[in-house]
């Protein structure tokens, strides 16, 4: 037998599997990173909006405090009543005239809000009652001040509103004094507190007022099973899959403890899930291809010549038995013949599987994790800003820029599309790094149908814009091509210049030496450079175009430290042909 059936395809399923699970982990991976950001997310954005929500609150009693101290103070019909002695009459009508002015301010801050004013020394009160009081929740109210006030149970210096319980039902109060004088509002705690309804997105969830000792005033048992422990710096909840969120605002005596269950945006995470189907599709649909490429026009050809082949040896043997000396000569000479043909097979196969190798190691170099993660990270800052136009022309741009990566690394394609593949790739960087990158093309129109290997030129931008990330502001990309004479025949002389900060003399020294190993290698069969890691996409392309080209290609690199550099590629000129033109 001269060759085995199965080993080859083996290796290469082999190949394709090695490929195909280290690419699945990372979308994976990567997936579930974005699930857990867009949760975060979404937890960062209720947390938001209750803490909003409280400093509205606190705000709102701020200046109800305000108003009460300026009336109590300034008001002339106060003022009035500060005067009046028990035996007179007038402040009756005084009071009347305050009660209707507070009316109608209630009007303007919160008609949820109700106002009691209360002076012992004549035996003097007045309210004015919230939309949502009846007179007998009002008058257990009043009773519950009333006799606070008689006792003395009040600290006047501090202006904190407080919480109280009357009768199962939660109200925030507020009382204030002047001679004698004292001036009380109240409210609801459901009602001003009502933001909840909205914020809260579980069955679940609940929310909770902690008194000044720490103890929560309702939801109790639900705390403890939880075991929540509160600060004012960070709030902790040991159950899995709850959020906590503590509130204590200056102008409130007690605090506010909100507690969901962790939700996500569903609409975010199937975002991210498509978009991670559609590339790990893409990659599988590149190795299925490279496995019947193989299989067709590798594998099958050489098992059909192998059968011929075995058919002559059964025929030769009988041919030594029963034959002439002739049909001997013959032998020998065809015996030669196949020893020779089958050394040139193995070349041939070596060298198709050596450039299938170099294809499938341009690919994986073009895969970088990190790059999508990062696009994946602008793309939910923007979903974030509502900046859907930004949305839909990122991912225009991004998808073209990946389709062409996973294009065919042996098809060529005009200068024209590589060229502009260039500009979108920077457009990518650009909002990626928040930089302002720039490419300069001098190129004449005669040459932009000129064919070109694709992601040749690209390389080196992607390359120019990895080392000098975060070392130049304003980086400059200058891409330039011209035709010149070459032997007597005509070349692509091609050129990616960049202000970057360039090589040092070593650095250049060793590149220039990998260069000409890489040639050495590729052209007389000698040892391929190992790789350390460094320059992959700079040796790939090259090892590419002496494979295309042979001995036609070229390169060279010059560079000098903080001025930049300058690689320059020559390949013999190809152009599109015209589709043929029908007749008729």
């Amino acid at each position: 037998m001269l060759l085995t059936k199965r080993p080859s395809l083996l290796k290469i399923l082999r190949l394709v599997v090695a490929l195909l699970v280290p690419v699945l982990i990372i979308l994976i991976l990567s997936f579930l990173y974005s699930f857990q950001r867009s949760a975060d997310a979404v937890s960062n954005r209720i947390d938001s909006m209750f803490a909003y929500q409280m400093e509205q609150v606190d705000t709102s009693f701020d200046q109800i405090n305000g108003y009460l101290t300026d009336t109590l103070l300034t008001n002339r019909y106060m003022d009035e009543i500060r005067r009046a002695e028990p035996e007179d009459i007038g402040y009756y009508q005084a009071a009347r005239n305050m009660s209707s002015e507070v009316g109608m301010l209630q009007n303007f801050i919160n008609s949820g809000y109700t106002f009691f004013f209360y002076t012992p020394r004549l035996n003097l009160s007045f309210r004015s009652s919230g939309a949502s009081e009846g007179y007998l929740t009002d008058y257990k109210v009043v009773n519950l001040i009333q006799g606070k006030i008689d006792a003395g149970e009040y600290d006047y210096n501090d202006t904190r509103w407080r919480y109280y319980d009357v009768d199962g039902t939660g109200y925030m109060a507020q009382v204030l004094q002047s001679d004698g004088m004292y001036f009380c509002c109240w409210i609801r705690a459901e009602r001003i507190f009502s933001f909840f309804d909205e914020i809260i997105q579980s069955p679940d969830g609940f929310y909770t007022v902690i008194d000044e000792h720490g103890d929560p005033v309702n939801y109790a048992d639900r705390v403890e099973e939880l075991n929540i422990r509160l600060s004012a710096a960070s709030t902790t909840c040991d159950s899995h899959g709850y959020d906590c969120s503590y509130v204590l605002l200056p102008h409130m005596a007690v605090g506010v403890l909100a507690v969901d269950r962790q939700v996500l945006d569903m609409g975010d995470a199937g975002f991210y899930l498509l978009l991670v189907v559609v590339i790990f599709l893409i990659v599988l649909s590149f190795c299925l291809y490279i496995i019947y490429y193989f299989r067709r026009y590798i594998q099958e050809p050489l098992e059909f010549f192998q059968g011929h082949v075995n058919s002559y040896l059964q025929e030769r043997k009988f041919s030594k038995r029963y034959g002439f000396a002739e049909l001997n000569e013959v032998e020998n000479a065809f015996s030669a013949l196949e020893a020779q043909v089958r050394d040139l097979k193995i070349d041939v196969y070596e060298e198709k599987i050596r450039r299938t190798r170099t294809e499938l190691e341009y690919l994986q170099n073009q895969i970088k994790p990190h790059f999508f993660v990062n696009c994946f990270s602008i793309l939910y800052g923007m979903a974030e800003r509502r900046q859907y136009d930004r949305i839909q022309e990122f991912c225009l741009v991004l998808s073209d820029y990946v389709r062409y990566l996973l294009a065919g690394s042996f098809h060529k394609v005009p200068l024209a599309r590589e060229i502009h593949q260039i500009e979108e790739f920077l457009t990518i960087q650009n909002i990626r790094f928040h930089a302002e990158n720039v490419m300069t093309q001098d190129v004449d129109e005669d040459l932009l149908d000129c064919l070109i290997p694709p992601v040749t030129l690209l390389t080196f931008v992607e390359n120019t814009v990895k080392h000098n990330k975060f070392k130049r502001e304003n980086l400059s990309v200058t891409v330039s091509a011209e035709e010149v004479a070459v032997d007597g025949g005509s070349r692509l002389r091609m050129k990616v210049a960049d202000n970057g900060i360039g090589l040092s003399t070593e650095a250049l020294a060793d590149s220039r030496e990998m260069l000409e190993r890489i040639r050495t290698a590729v052209l007389e069969g000698g040892e391929d450079p190992e790789n350390n890691g460094e320059h992959i996409g700079f040796a790939n392309v090259y090892r590419r175009i002496l494979l295309l080209y042979g001995d036609e290609a070229s390169m060279d690199i010059m560079s000098e430290a903080e001025i930049g550099t300058v690689v320059t590629m020559t390949i013999p000129i190809e152009r599109e042909t015209p589709p043929p033109e029908l007749n008729g």
